[in-house]
């Protein structure tokens, strides 16, 4: 089944299709817990998270993937950072609030406002089930 979005906001398409949610693990070590706290639950959690170049903070991408329990399809591991994906330098504290301040200034509301690169995760990745048969 294939749903259309376009003319729909990026909430009205989060909300009409699926409960989201994004939480700050304020660090990739945490993101491991937080997976098990959620699965624990009943809830299969989506991660996305930088691939990192840093010998402290690659140590953790292998341990993510095995607290989802090996399934490359719950996770998007973005080569070098998100920032870079998104179009601004790296920010020294705050990423997601940053993030989110960049996004609201420069994506606009309608979902055609989302970059390519960022509907293909959503469509592909995250919500393939709405987009792919």
């Amino acid at each position: 089944m294939t749903y259309t979005i376009t003319g729909m906001n990026r909430q009205e398409v989060c909300c009409k299709f699926f409960v989201t949610g994004y939480i700050k693990a304020r660090g990739k070590a945490t993101i491991i817990s937080l997976v098990k706290y959620l699965k624990a639950l009943s809830i299969t959690p989506f991660v996305l998270h930088d691939q990192d170049t840093e010998d402290g903070a690659t140590q953790f991408n292998a341990p993510i993937l095995a607290a989802l329990d090996n399934d490359e399809s719950n996770r998007y591991m973005v080569v070098s950072t998100i920032e870079d994906l998104l179009g601004y330098s790296e920010p020294k504290s705050e990423k997601p609030f940053n993030a989110y301040k960049y996004i609201s200034k420069n994506w606009g509301e309608d979902w055609d406002g989302v970059p390519e690169v960022w509907r293909k995760i959503f469509e592909d990745k995250i919500a393939s089930e709405l987009f792919h048969e």
